[in-house]
């Protein structure tokens, strides 16, 4: 479990792909479980209030660009082939390294972990 989500019958799989609709810098705990993922990232900041909306032209250009994007990002991963697995995840790894500010994902697992160290060290003063 990664905060409470089971990803446990993700990760025999070689590829994950992730839609995020937040900033796109975030890193998984686990190094190769976070090497798998192919982060597509909308960065509208206007999402929320468009996703509410109920006029029929914004949910069509809002279908339109998600799949365009989305579309453009999966090409870059697969400009070798749908098959070459390990191209993209050299890919993913480049995108990785490229993307420096990158800080873990503080998931539920993490918070309780940090915090339990953080009780060790007071028990062990008193």
């Amino acid at each position: 479990m990664i905060d409470n989500i089971p990803v446990k019958p993700f990760l025999d799989l070689d590829l994950i792909i992730c839609l995020y609709f937040e900033d796109g810098g975030i890193v998984f705990e686990n190094d190769d479980f976070d090497s798998k993922i192919i982060k597509i990232v909308f960065k509208n900041s206007s999402i929320i209030r468009d996703s509410v909306c109920f006029e029929q032209k914004k949910i069509n250009d809002m279908l339109a660009e998600g799949y365009s994007f989305t579309k453009k990002t999966l090409a870059f991963y697969f400009s070798e082939g749908k098959d070459n697995i390990q191209y993209a995840k050299e890919k993913i790894r480049m995108t990785n390294e490229e993307n420096k500010d990158r800080k873990p994902r503080k998931t539920g697992d993490f918070v309780v972990r940090e915090f339990n160290k953080l009780m060790k060290h007071f028990v062990k003063q008193l």
